[in-house]
């Protein structure tokens, strides 16, 4: 985004892999970020908003958005995980023809985009801390959608290589017009994203200090991502550089790896293309986002080939014609991408039940590398949006430290405590005594990694050989 000028409010958007998020805040007063918490107004209101697509299976009737599996039934065409299918378009375009005549991914995604994002503004409109925010004022009237709404300035979530093509499903859904994208859309990796939240989080907790550099990696399910932080004094000095990012080593590649591996031994295996397209689609629901080691030798799919004899696959099996070469070329790209990241402090997580296996063989390139283990990033409903928003208004946020009189910030104000005085950049410079604000003694322990985590944080500590001491876990509740 090349100019603020324009534009009033920001508003994040991330297409996440099962649910779907939004974040505002005013440029005047952006260390006030809000995320959608409530998307309906029952008496228990859900928090979450599945990224899917119901089509009827004539056409004829109007989609139904946000709807999960389970009760979708078999009343129409089911797609969901949207950004998956951003991946391979052309792949997924053959697939998605298959269910429906017509349907392609750009259709998808801009449907989606052209319902999803007018919603979450209506959610946003009729926030608690909005309503009672003096900057959200027009906003929250009711006209505002259909009159002002060109004020508003968007950041999606996207991988880099992907950018310019949700750019342009963006403009087909009519959300802005192709001469405003230059200064009402912008972009955002993941890591990035979470970077930016992470970084505004209290310093207490994060363990974040004065003049350390932090990576956040984003193991995403469609791409990889690395982000750098520079901690500074306050966070408007501090920086976050984007390190890599990579679509190619997507969880969702390893469908792809584990079909050419199906296709090179089709022969062998006595499989048709019917039947290793059975064998993905069952990799893909059951194992790829839940896979362990706990019993190396039991079945983890079983299927019957051409003659009905049963072909078996164990953990083991998978291990070593997918996970374990999936994982190790993530190391190496991550090691390519910043020589530095080796002799990284590792805050890290278990994401969609591999991280286990990505931490053990990460940590193997380095033999010191469990001594740098630091702590684990959970990802709250709000984190990824917020973050998108973050990254667009920090070179306007004033030169707050990151702890002020001890009082804990937030980064999501629906679930902190109220954010400090904003203190300017003339009293920070000028406090020698660091009266205002906490600073701790600055320790030469080198660079220091985050991982980023939605799900099963839980196990991993059960699963894990780390000393308590250098693990803190942080659930939705710090938010």
């Amino acid at each position: 985004m090349t100019s603020l000028n324009r534009i009033e409010y920001i508003v994040g958007i991330d297409l996440g892999a099962g649910t779907s998020e939004a974040s505002i805040a005013h440029v005047n007063d952006p260390l006030n970020i809000i995320s959608v918490s409530a998307w309906d107004d029952s008496m228990r209101p859900s928090e979450t908003f599945f990224s899917s697509i119901l089509y009827s299976k004539d056409g004829s009737d109007a989609p139904i958005y946000g709807m999960q599996r389970d009760d979708a039934g078999d009343i129409g065409v089911y797609v969901n995980n949207i950004r998956q299918y951003i991946v391979d378009v052309d792949a997924s375009d053959e697939k998605l023809g298959q269910l429906m005549d017509g349907l392609t991914v750009r259709k998808v995604v801009t449907d989606y985009l052209r319902y999803f994002v007018v919603f979450a503004l209506k959610r946003l409109q009729v926030h608690k801390k909005l309503v009672k925010n003096e900057h959200f004022q027009e906003f929250v009237n009711e006209e505002f959608i259909d009159e002002d709404i060109k004020t508003i300035g968007y950041c999606l979530v996207c991988p880099a290589d992907r950018q310019e093509y949700m750019k342009d499903c963006f403009i087909e859904a009519g959300i802005i017009e192709e001469f405003e994208a230059e200064y009402r859309l912008s972009f955002v990796i993941e890591a990035v994203a979470i970077a930016h939240s992470q970084l505004s989080r209290d310093r207490n907790e994060t363990g974040i200090q004065e003049n350390q550099d932090y990576f956040v990696l984003d193991v995403g399910d469609i791409s990889i991502g690395v982000a750098k932080i520079h901690a500074a004094s306050t966070i408007s000095l501090s920086t976050i550089t984007e390190i890599s990012d990579d679509a190619t080593f997507g969880l969702k590649n390893l469908d792809n790896k584990f079909k050419e591996y199906l296709i090179k031994n089709m022969t062998e295996l006595n499989l048709n293309i019917s039947l290793i397209n059975r064998f993905v689609r069952t990799f893909s629901e059951f194992i790829e986002y839940g896979f362990h080691m706990y019993i190396p030798t039991g079945t983890a799919m079983s299927q019957d080939d051409i003659d009905g004899n049963p072909i078996e696959f164990t953990y083991e099996d998978l291990d070593r014609i997918v996970f374990k070469p999936f994982i190790e070329s993530i190391a190496a790209s991550i090691i390519k991408a910043d020589k530095s990241y080796v002799q990284c402090k590792k805050f890290s997580t278990e994401k969609y039940g591999i991280n286990e296996y990505f931490i053990k063989n990460l940590l193997a390139r380095d033999e010191g590398g469990l001594k740098y283990h630091r702590s684990i990033i959970g990802c709250p409903l709000g984190m990824v949006s917020w973050g998108a928003v973050s990254s667009i208004l920090n070179t306007y946020k004033s030169q707050t430290p990151f702890s002020l009189y001890n009082e804990h910030r937030s980064s999501f104000s629906d679930r902190g405590l109220s954010l400090p005085e904003i203190v300017s950049k003339e009293s920070t410079d000028d406090n020698d005594g660091n009266d205002a604000y906490d600073f701790t003694l600055k320790l030469s322990i080198g660079p220091i990694a985050f991982w980023t985590d939605t799900v099963g944080i839980d196990a991993l500590f059960h699963k894990l050989p780390i000393p308590s001491v250098l693990l803190k876990k942080f659930t939705d509740t710090d938010f």
